[in-house]
């Protein structure tokens, strides 16, 4: 004999549970979303959202379609073999106009990437690699030569990114250049600068397909900061606004 039905307002289960729900066979109260799946923290994909259709096709995809989609082989990447290239006596000898260029290429290329410098600070490194080809800050080397790392790291990322005849030995003419000074001193008595031009070696090395390297200056520029204490805000709580947002800056990239 077939059970009675039971009136709606007696029911204890819902009529329309959810896909989670009915595939683990809990009770559903057919809310969006429903108290279980809150609970497991199942996320919620509404019918009418673009992320529902994209959660269609992978599970399509992954039923019906090629191997691709599952391949172990998919989520390697491409990891580029180290050149063979000489490093001869550096020398600064691009012009203002193309320095300009080429750091307009670097803010094009690692914009909401890479929010380290305002325009002022980039002014005043420009202004800096002008002023130290006289001769006359040549002395203050600790905080020029953690700024020409930056300067130098901004042109090679340029270079890099627009790819013109030349372009490529003159990126790592400049690397070479900003690494070297990296490792002048600047290890033993780290400064902002120290942190964020490893940031900025790790960035070249992604674009140039070097991961492994990549991960090697990201740690370094980590452990820089780290040293520094940019994740102590109660340390340098007495400086400037600007001092202070630069360092959450630096920090929290």
């Amino acid at each position: 004999m077939p059970r009675p039905p039971v009136r709606p307002e007696d029911r204890k289960r819902s009529t329309r549970a959810c896909t989670a729900c009915r595939a683990t066979k809990k009770r559903c109260d057919a809310a969006q979303p429903c108290r279980p799946c809150v609970k497991r923290g199942v996320v919620f994909v509404g019918n009418a959202s673009a992320i529902a259709f994209l959660q269609y096709l992978r599970g399509s995809l992954r039923i019906l379609g090629p191997g691709f989609t599952i391949s172990q082989g998919c989520h390697r990447m491409f990891e580029a073999q180290v050149p063979v290239q000489r490093t001869e006596d550096f020398a600064d000898d691009i012009g203002n106009a193309e320095r300009k260029i080429l750091v307009q290429r670097y803010l094009d290329a690692s914009s909401g990437l890479l929010d380290l410098f305002d325009e002022s600070d980039i002014e005043n490194l420009l202004a800096l690699s002008q002023t130290f080809h006289t001769g006359s800050l040549r002395s203050d080397t600790s905080i020029n030569s953690g700024s020409l790392l930056c300067l130098y790291m901004m042109i090679a990322i340029g270079a890099q990114c627009r790819g013109q005849t030349g372009d490529a030995s003159k990126a790592f003419r400049y690397f070479s250049e900003a690494r070297k000074l990296s490792f002048e001193g600047m290890l033993s008595d780290p400064t902002l600068n120290t942190a964020r031009g490893f940031v900025l070696m790790a960035f070249y090395m992604f674009g140039a397909c070097r991961r492994n390297s990549a991960f090697m200056y990201l740690g370094v520029a980590t452990k820089a900061a780290s040293v520094m204490g940019l994740h102590m805000a109660e340390q340098f709580q007495s400086l400037s606004e600007t001092e202070r947002s630069l360092r959450y800056t630096s920090w929290f990239l």
